[in-house]
């Protein structure tokens, strides 16, 4: 496989470990995008 395609991309990591498999990620959106802000994470 050389090419992962998803709908949304979190921004979670699957960007760089598509890379680290030698695979392109091809998301239609990225999380940023929809203007969706993530919640921080609580200590």
């Amino acid at each position: 496989m050389s090419d992962l395609f998803c709908v949304v991309d979190r921004e979670e990591g699957g960007r760089e470990a598509a890379q680290a498999a030698d695979v392109a990620l091809h998301p239609l959106f990225t999380i940023t995008e929809l203007g969706i802000g993530r919640e921080p994470e609580s200590a």
